[in-house]
């Protein structure tokens, strides 16, 4: 399985987020040597820098399949509720306001450190990709060694570098719907608490 690795940045300020993604080493130019397949997701360290690990919807499931990676969902309650990858976790990393207007879920982190190890091989999602791609910078810079972004997210979208990448429901995988009592939000924010 080939890894998609490129540098991010991630700028949250209140209710505006702006991810920035360049360098993708997946498809070298004629100039460039092709970036080595990794092995295994844990493997890709880049010198020390935070370098995000993407998969696609396909590497996901394999590594979800395999029982040794958790899927958290940050997708809003509503999202969730309505349709997820089965085993799904859900913290939001955005919520509506009393305005219905997105900010950034201020319970994000202490929720997830309070239910996940800093170890855990955690793969991220939402709908198309970038919340997801926030919220894995976010947790790599709390300290989260094992965290991956799953690209296209649950209903697809775009690569870093503009291509379509189907999403989780688009390509058939198995899906569970309904509030869910163990790994609900709700359910995980009480125990941060």
């Amino acid at each position: 399985m080939q890894e998609r690795l490129w540098r991010c940045g991630v700028l949250a300020t209140g209710a505006l987020f702006a991810v920035g993604c360049a360098g993708t080493r997946t498809k070298p130019t004629s100039n460039q040597q092709p970036a080595a397949p990794v092995a295994h997701p844990d493997q890709a360290v880049e010198g020390g820098t935070m370098t995000q690990v993407n998969l696609t919807p396909e590497e996901a499931k394999r590594l979800l399949d395999s029982g040794s990676y958790v899927y958290l969902d940050v997708r809003t309650i509503p999202e969730y509720e309505a349709g997820r990858p089965p085993g799904a976790w859900n913290v939001p990393v955005v919520e509506p306001d009393a305005s219905g207007k997105m900010s950034q879920n201020e319970g994000f982190l202490e929720t997830v450190k309070a239910n996940f190890r800093p170890d855990q091989r955690i793969i991220v999602g939402c709908r198309s990709g970038g919340r997801s791609s926030m919220a894995t910078q976010m947790l790599s810079r709390a300290g989260f060694t094992r965290v991956y972004n799953m690209m296209g997210g649950f209903g697809g979208g775009k690569s870093p570098n503009g291509e379509d990448v189907s999403g989780w429901s688009e390509l058939d995988f198995p899906i569970e719907s309904g509030p869910d009592a163990k790994r609900g939000y709700e359910q995980l924010r009480a125990t941060s608490k």
